[in-house]
């Protein structure tokens, strides 16, 4: 008990002091919030084999900020509020799940809103750090075969419902979900996932809710170019077999036709190639094909995506169907989804668009990789 209580100190006296520097700097809109989660894990799939805790505990830090029109996407986006959440899991076994910590961006939309009350959900994507995970060696620690990597991708989403005490206190209740996962770039990557309900307190020290509306004339012009064609490169890291396996690299181009619509979105469509080292060793280690393994270790397809734009973030979705198989298949549709960062927007010129992209391709709810890129759009 003294250790938890350590803990939620740590957590009180971190949120005073930041209390005092928003009011000291006099930063308007800008405030913190402190989450209490009571969670539990629970097994996807059937290959989960480590027993499940009794419960687990989430303790969330989240710094975040009321959007008020200051970039032309507050308003297109209805003035969400942004965020950075940092957040620590007590598993509630040690020995097999360790704990974990992490670090994430979020964005928090309003759903419904009346005097006092209002319903939200918010979103985060970020990394993660497991104390525990796969090993045979020196540990022996195998009963773990949920993730095979200490550094992992985080994911967590929740919705809530907020009473304002007054314009500087808000208190919370909600549900929230939570995922550890590498994206098969390290195996096992089988991921934890949470769910819990959790209380919270949110305090924004100077309030100035006066929102600036910006039109679509305030809009960046590379929004008035109507059709972009795309060319991305993008490369991941596979793991061959079950843990400790050789790792191989995956390499990925992708053409594509993009279109900016309601200034705010961008819809996309085009033709996937990707080629597998992975499979090219297996075909040359099983004799499979000799002298003509690299036909048959790409697959092709053709997708549909859109990218929904915040500034120069924008949140990528896209779904593929595949016309060429490499030998070993997957299910004949995959998804992806991840953020891309646009270092250059310009409306006119060779190149019209830089974007740095990080993906993460699925088949359904098995992830494949996780795939970095570059996007030059012409």
């Amino acid at each position: 008990m003294v250790k938890y209580f350590r803990k939620i100190s740590l957590l009180l006296g971190s949120f005073l002091m930041l209390q005092i520097a928003f009011a000291q700097r006099n930063w308007n809109g800008y405030g913190i919030e402190l989450n209490a989660m009571q969670a539990r894990v629970f097994k996807h799939t059937e290959a989960f084999k480590a027993p499940i805790p009794a419960s687990s505990q989430l303790i969330e830090l989240h710094l975040v900020h009321k959007t008020r029109g200051e970039q032309p996407w507050h308003s297109l986006r209805h003035f969400p509020q942004i965020g950075i959440g940092f957040s620590y899991t007590h598993y509630g076994l040690d020995s097999i799940y360790g704990r974990g910590y992490s670090m994430y961006p979020t964005l928090q939309y309003r759903i419904a809103e009346k005097k006092a009350w209002s319903w939200t959900y918010r979103m985060g994507l970020g990394a993660g750090y497991l104390s525990k995970k796969f090993e045979r060696y020196n540990t022996w620690d195998t009963l773990n075969n949920m993730i095979g990597s200490g550094f992992n991708i985080y994911f967590m989403a929740a919705t809530d419902l907020h009473y304002a005490i007054n314009p500087h206190w808000d208190i919370q209740a909600g549900l929230q979900f939570t995922h550890f996962s590498n994206a098969a770039t390290l195996k096992p990557n089988l991921g934890i996932n949470t769910y819990g309900f959790h209380l919270g307190v949110r305090y924004f020290p100077i309030i100035e809710d006066k929102r600036v509306t910006i039109g679509k004339d305030a809009v960046p012009k590379l929004l008035d170019n109507k059709k972009v064609w795309n060319l991305r490169l993008a490369y991941a890291i596979n793991q061959s077999g079950s843990g400790d396996g050789p790792l191989y690299g995956v390499y990925h181009t992708s053409l594509m036709r993009s279109k900016y619509y309601r200034h705010k979105n961008k819809v996309f469509g085009g033709v996937d190639f990707t080629y597998h080292k992975r499979i090219y060793a297996f075909l040359r280690n099983n004799e499979i094909y000799p002298g003509n393994e690299g036909a048959h270790s790409y697959n092709a397809s053709i997708f549909l995506g859109n990218t929904f734009l915040f500034g120069r973030i924008g949140f990528q979705i896209q779904s593929g169907v595949y016309i060429k198989n490499a030998y070993l298949r997957d299910e004949p549709w995959y998804q992806k989804f991840g953020f891309e960062y646009y270092v250059m927007q310009h409306p006119k010129g060779f190149l019209k668009e830089l974007a740095i992209s990080g993906l993460i391709k699925t088949h359904i709810n098995k992830a494949e990789l996780l795939e970095w890129g570059l996007n030059c759009g012409f």
